[in-house]
């Protein structure tokens, strides 16, 4: 929820079923970002909606972080698809279950929520440890060669961080370039023309982009 009224600057992006709400404090060069699920209860005209992500204070400062997160959401879908590709082929006497793909991000997840980036952006450090414990599951899951339950836990997972990437770019894309020229002078009133500019950049990308390629490389392994 946008609680504090200086947040007076707001922007929509939607896409299907999913709405980003985005908001800029010119007077403290921070923004927000809130994204919902929406739906249409049977018989009713008014959208019901569920909050997804809520990144709070967002400034300059949150460029590495944010970017950094962009860089663990593009991984991840080949990373998962290949650690249920390997664990398929139960190679036991190896122990190659494929949880070392898992890993492997995990080492970005653990640095991206040092305590560094929890001082600067808590909100999304908290993001990337929810996704962190569900990377644990699934590690273990692969290391007990439960290859159905890491292959549901995959692809529910995927959903979230086509989600978690659109917000990363609308960051990079926009808020951060605002808040840039908002840092420069408090009276910039670019802030619709960036808006038009990041949509553009952003919509080439499908809003089911990275579960559409973990999708893809399951089926080309089949």
């Amino acid at each position: 929820m946008f609680v504090h009224e200086n947040y007076a600057e707001k922007y929509v992006f939607r896409e299907e079923k999913i709405k980003f709400l985005l908001a800029i404090d010119r007077s403290q060069v921070r923004a927000q970002i809130h994204c919902m699920s929406t739906s249409n209860a049977e018989g009713e005209e008014e959208e019901e909606e569920e909050s997804i992500l809520e990144w709070n204070n967002l400034t300059l400062n949150s460029f590495e972080l944010i970017h950094g997160f962009s860089r663990v959401c593009k991984l991840l879908p080949d990373k998962l698809a290949t650690a249920i590709v390997v664990n398929k082929e139960e190679l036991k006497s190896t122990n190659d279950s494929g949880a070392f793909l898992i890993e492997l991000v995990q080492d970005l997840t653990r640095f991206y929520t040092s305590d560094r980036f929890i001082r600067q952006t808590p909100c999304v450090t908290q993001t990337i440890e929810e996704l962190n414990t569900k990377l644990d599951f699934l590690r273990n899951f692969l290391n007990g060669w439960h290859t159905d339950s890491a292959t549901i836990a995959s692809k529910s997972m995927v959903k979230k961080i086509d989600v978690f990437y659109k917000a990363c770019l609308l960051y990079i894309e926009f808020l951060h370039p605002e808040l840039r020229a908002v840092q420069r002078d408090r009276n910039s009133s670019k802030g619709s023309e960036l808006f038009s500019k990041a949509i553009d950049q952003i919509m080439p990308h499908s809003p089911t982009l990275l579960e559409d390629e973990f999708h893809s490389l399951l089926d080309a392994a089949q």
